[in-house]
This record gives structure tokens, C-alpha cells and sequence, in this order.
């Protein structure tokens, strides 16, 4: 009684034209006509005339049930199938990956039931069908990060080549000379530089030892002069002195 509601019942006449309407409920469908168990229409709506006698018609309903699939990530894959279906009818759905997607397993009631991409339900009341899915492993990342890594190596590596070569180099020195003083300090100290280098000449990178020269060395001998700029002669030494007679003094 719950499943739908009838109209046409009442008296009829014998030949007159007698019209049946059967109106299902949500949540069930109607199935046919039955007389005497043998069903005689599928139509809700059926018409016959009245025969001589008394007629008692049954309306068949049958529940139908929903199927609510989702998919975990609907970026990854789809689900196609039927939303409802009658009692005990084998409904299928499938599941549909996404590019670099793979399907993983229906779950129904947090377990899985199937890890085909098809499954069959028999269905005997309301179902939800959860679908999973999942990202398969990237590798192009894997290959733009082993481009990055190699192209620093090398870059890494060209710089300290670079560098190592730059070091192997003299240094210029660049002066900027902005007025005629500033040319004669330069000047003198290029001269100055230039004689010590002479002497001592500075050793570049190149050299790993520098080529040291001995720096001249000249004797100066500074002679004693009395006030009238008269050189003295150098005494002699005690030891050197010849030994002198009292008594030649006395007689001189």
C-alpha cells in the first residue's frame, strides 16, 4: 500500500469500457498488471471491457534502490553506471582512470570489495560506492631536477676553472691621474718602485718562490779632522809604541 496509489475500481456495466491506473511512489517502480497470478499488462495504465463477471486486478511494485558512486579525487578518475535499479537487478559500474592515474579498488561500507575496474551489484536496498584513485610517480620531475642538478655541476665547476685561471694571471693596476701633482707622486713612485725592483724584484703568481738578489753592500770609512779641518793622523796603538829611557829625557 505504500508502494503506489489505484484508481479506476468501482461498477461497471457488462461491455463497458473500464480504464486501471496504477501511480508509483517515490523510491518504487510499477511492474505490471496480474489476474488470477498471471500478469496481463506492464502498462500502468490499462483499459479492457467489463466481462460478465466480477474482475479483481493486482498492480505489482517493486522498490527502487539508489546507487550513489563518488570518486575520491575527480582529477585522478570517473565513475559510469546507473544511479538506481529495481530490486535484486545486477547493476555494473566502472571506473575510469585519468592520464597518469591508476584505479585502486571500489570500497563499500570502508571495505574494499573489488580492485577490478568493473564491478557488479546485486542490489537489495540503497548502496554507496566509493571509487579510489591515485597519481602515478611523476618521472618528468625526476628528469628536470637531474637537469637542474647537472647544469649547477658544471656551472660550479666552470667557475673554479675560471677563477683558478684568473689567479694564474698578473694583476693590471690602473691609476686615474686627475691633475699635475697627482702626475708627480705617480711618477716618483714609479721610480721608486722601479729601483727597488732592482734590488729586490717583486715576484709575481706565476713564481712560486720569488728571485731574491742579494742587496749591495759599500764600505764608508769617515776620517777624524781637528777644528781647522785638518785630517789627524790615527795615533798608534799602545802595543805598537816603542818604549822610551828616562834618562834620554833627562838628557834632552
Amino acid at each position: 500500500e505504500n508502494a503506489g496509489t489505484l484508481n479506476g475500481a468501482g461498477i461497471y456495466e457488462v461491455g463497458e469500457n473500464v480504464t486501471v491506473m496504477a501511480t508509483a511512489k517515490d523510491g518504487f517502480k510499477f511492474v505490471a498488471w496480474y489476474q488470477n497470478d498471471v500478469a496481463i499488462s506492464s502498462s500502468n495504465k490499462f483499459s479492457f471491457n467489463m466481462p460478465n463477471r466480477d474482475v479483481a486486478l493486482i498492480a505489482e511494485y517493486e522498490p527502487i534502490f539508489t546507487i550513489n558512486y563518488v570518486s575520491s579525487d575527480v582529477n585522478f578518475g570517473q565513475v559510469i553506471g546507473n544511479t538506481t535499479g529495481k530490486y535484486k537487478e545486477n547493476v555494473t559500474l566502472e571506473a575510469i582512470s585519468a592520464n597518469n592515474c591508476s584505479f585502486i579498488g571500489w570500497v563499500i561500507d570502508d571495505v574494499v570489495v573489488s580492485t577490478a575496474t568493473k564491478l557488479n551489484i546485486t542490489l537489495n536496498g540503497d548502496v554507496e560506492v566509493r571509487a579510489l584513485f591515485k597519481k602515478n610517480f611523476d618521472w618528468n620531475i625526476i628528469i628536470v631536477l637531474a637537469g637542474c642538478l647537472l647544469f649547477a655541476v658544471v656551472l660550479i665547476a666552470a667557475s673554479s676553472a675560471y677563477i683558478k685561471m684568473k689567479e694564474a694571471e698578473p694583476m693590471p693596476v690602473r691609476a686615474l691621474i686627475n691633475g699635475k701633482d697627482d702626475k708627480d707622486v705617480l711618477f716618483k713612485n714609479y721610480k721608486r718602485n722601479a729601483e727597488r725592483d732592482e734590488i729586490e724584484p717583486v715576484p709575481t703568481r706565476k713564481s712560486a718562490k720569488p728571485n731574491i738578489q742579494p742587496i749591495p753592500v759599500r764600505k764608508i770609512v769617515v776620517a777624524p779632522s781637528n777644528h781647522k779641518g785638518e785630517e789627524v793622523k790615527k795615533q798608534p796603538k799602545a802595543s805598537e809604541q816603542k818604549p822610551t829611557l828616562s834618562t834620554d829625557v833627562n838628557e834632552e
